[in-house]
């Protein structure tokens, strides 16, 4: 009547070296090569196509990628230290446009928007529409609204894939 190594704490099981254990949520992990492009690995593959999607509409020198928005800043409280509450943007084009992938809103992007807000910065949430011509709208709707021209090309989509 042996432990079964399967049934140890995931901690355990890492250091015994074991295979991890495949998770039974419900999200499931894409393969690291279709979440690569130009040799960055992305979240996500929507995060990937809209990399692919903003290089064909404005080119990779007007946008950046995952960079942090400082929220609130630091404070001690009490004596206790607090650390700063940020944001990791997707994309933030012309240095003022923010746009984030979501696949659905969580509770914690729907605070940290609320927050943004506040400071006077709008994120954009780039919602997957399941289509790639539709994502392409949704996304030359945003570009739009955030002042920002670009090529009015609808190959975009198709061009970007063929990149890969």
């Amino acid at each position: 009547m042996g432990i079964n190594p399967k049934d140890l704490p995931l901690h355990l099981q890492k250091q015994l070296g074991l295979e991890k254990p495949k998770k039974d949520g419900r999200y499931k992990v894409v393969d690291k090569s279709k979440r690569t492009a130009d040799g960055i690995l992305f979240d996500s593959m929507w995060e990937k196509d809209g990399y692919l999607l903003l290089k064909g509409l404005i080119g990779l020198d007007r946008f950046t990628m995952q960079e942090y928005i400082v929220l609130q800043d630091s404070f001690v409280f009490r004596g206790k230290k607090y650390q700063p509450i940020r944001y990791k943007a997707d994309f933030i084009v012309d240095d003022e446009l923010v746009i984030d992938t979501k696949g659905h809103r969580t509770e914690t992007f729907n605070m940290k928007l609320k927050m943004a807000a506040k400071m006077g910065v709008f994120i954009h949430c780039w919602k997957d529409s399941r289509n790639a011509f539709g994502n392409l709208e949704n996304l030359k709707d945003i570009l739009r609204s955030g002042g920002v021209e670009f090529k009015e090309n609808n190959n975009a989509h198709r061009k970007n894939k063929e990149d890969n």
